[in-house]
C-alpha cells in the first residue's frame, strides 16, 4: 500500500517573518514609484521639485518626501528623506546654490538635501526611501 506524504506544518512566527519583509518591500517600492500630487518646475527650468505622499501603512504618521528631477537629465532623481507632510509648505525656493522649498532645499552642487526644520524628528524608513545623503540643521 501507498504511503501518503506527511503534511508539512510551518509554524505561524515562521510564516510572518516571511510575510512581513515582503509587503514592506512592496509598500516601500510604492511610495518610491508613488506620482507625486503637487509639483513645479524651477525659476530656471533645471529642476521638477515634487512632494509625494509616502503613505507607508506600519507608520503611525502622514509622511512625504520631496523629489527633484534635472530637466536635462532626468534619469537623475533625488528623493529627500521622510519628513512630517504638514512640515513641507511648497513655497518655491532657487538662486545659484539650492533648490527646493522653504525648509527642505536641495545642495545643486553637493548633491545633497539641507533640512531646517525646528525638532526634526527622521524616521528610519528614510534608510528606503531616500537616495541623497541629508544634513539637518536646528535652525538658521
Amino acid at each position: 500500500m501507498a504511503r501518503l506524504p506527511q503534511a508539512v506544518i510551518v509554524h505561524p512566527v515562521l510564516v510572518t517573518l516571511l510575510i512581513v519583509p515582503v509587503v514592506m518591500g512592496c509598500c516601500i517600492v510604492a511610495a518610491v514609484l508613488r506620482p507625486a500630487e503637487v509639483g513645479f518646475v524651477s525659476s530656471s527650468g533645471d529642476y521638477k521639485v515634487e512632494y509625494v505622499d509616502a503613505k507607508l501603512f506600519f507608520t503611525f504618521r502622514d509622511l512625504a518626501y520631496l523629489k527633484i528631477t534635472e530637466q536635462k537629465h532626468p534619469e537623475r532623481v533625488f528623493r529627500s528623506p521622510l519628513i512630517a507632510a504638514n512640515s513641507l509648505e511648497m513655497n518655491q525656493l532657487e538662486n545659484s546654490q539650492y533648490v527646493g522649498v522653504d525648509w527642505v532645499r536641495f545642495d545643486k552642487m553637493k548633491h545633497r538635501f539641507e533640512i531646517v526644520i525646528l525638532g526634526w524628528h527622521g524616521s528610519v524608513m528614510s534608510a528606503f526611501i531616500s537616495n541623497t545623503p541629508y544634513v539637518v540643521f536646528s535652525n538658521e
